[in-house]
């Protein structure tokens, strides 16, 4: 059962002097006994690259075994494989959020185009949307695909550089939209700033997190088998006390939430239960699970790349067998 509202001042006060106390490393604060179960003691977090302008929309290709990510201000999609980087893709649009969908192409959010667009296996680009009823969206911000090809994003106005004032914003709301069979469909428009999403484990429900001072909520929202929104829940509100807010975020295999925000990645329990606190010398902004068996949490923070060892796997985007999806609808 989902918790609907849940303060929690005295963890992240915890959590920012022990980020005080590490500074160059970060550190992994266990707050619950559970975490024992997901992060090993002797877990390190390392730092695989850095030098960028802003890093968002990390994403593990199972088919190349390699880790994507975007430059929003640069225009440019990274690929990170082995210890080096290299550029993937150009004049990007200012893409921030990736995925992939079953067929394993990768379906991107561009700011500057105000679509979702998808890369073909050839490298052409086609725009999977634009527009909402005429009008076009904000800044596509974060997307997800479901099992049966449906697309759902976010579309703060954060891409627009005076946001909700901009003169070319044209949708009177920031939505949450979902892609089906090529048509549009707006979910939610009642968030403030929609941003990070990610499914359940079997793809019952979806998480959101807001990102704005403020009003700064998790929320959960019940989806149906169509695929539309039936109830939505706030999984978790807090009351911030250190900089940071709610940003990208990703579920792991047993259901357990990393949502990135004050000072680093806040795990929580399915039931909205605060279990530890993954902390970084860079405020992240995303993370994704990676590596051959998934038990890797990558994390984009600014300026930098980081990672650090789970003991459980994560839900990895992208083609899956019958069995897994099967495995995860029990």
């Amino acid at each position: 059962m989902r918790k609907t509202i849940k303060t929690l001042v005295c963890s992240m006060l915890g959590l920012s002097m022990a980020l005080a106390q590490n500074p160059q490393t970060g550190k992994v604060v266990r707050i619950d006994p559970r975490l024992d179960e997901l992060v090993s003691a002797d877990a390190k977090i390392e730092k695989i690259a850095d030098g960028f302008a802003f890093t968002e929309g990390p994403l593990w290709s199972t088919e190349g075994n390699y880790l994507l990510f975007t430059d929003v201000p640069k225009s440019l999609i990274y690929k990170w494989q082995n210890g080096q980087v290299s550029v993937f893709r150009d004049s990007t649009n200012r893409a921030n959020g990736l995925t992939f969908d079953m067929e394993g192409r990768l379906i991107v959010c561009e700011e500057q185009t105000r679509c979702i667009s998808r890369i073909e296996k050839d490298g052409t680009r086609t725009v999977l949307a634009a527009t909402y009823k005429g009008k076009k969206f904000n800044s596509p911000n974060d997307v997800i695909v479901r099992s049966d090809e449906t697309i759902y994003f976010t579309d703060p106005p954060y891409g627009l550089p005076k946001a909700d004032e901009d003169t070319a914003k044209q949708l009177p709301y920031n939505g949450i939209y979902r892609i089906k069979n090529g048509v549009v469909t707006l979910e939610e428009k009642g968030m403030y700033r929609p941003n990070g999403i990610a499914f359940s484990p079997d793809e019952s429900y979806i998480y959101i997190g807001n990102l704005d001072s403020g009003r700064e909520v998790w929320a959960t929202y019940d989806v149906t088998q169509e695929g539309s929104f039936k109830k939505g829940f706030i999984f978790d509100a807090t009351n911030y006390t250190v900089k940071g807010n709610p940003d990208g975020l990703k579920v792991d295999s047993k259901g357990n939430v990393y949502a990135t925000g004050p000072d680093g990645i806040w795990v929580l329990s399915p039931e909205g239960e605060h279990l530890e606190g993954i902390l970084f010398p860079e405020m992240p902004s995303n993370c994704a699970w990676g590596d051959a068996d998934g038990k890797t949490l990558y994390v984009t923070a600014r300026t930098g790349i980081y990672r650090i060892r789970m003991n459980v796997a994560g839900i990895l985007p992208g083609p899956k067998t019958a069995a897994e999806v099967i495995g995860n609808k029990k």
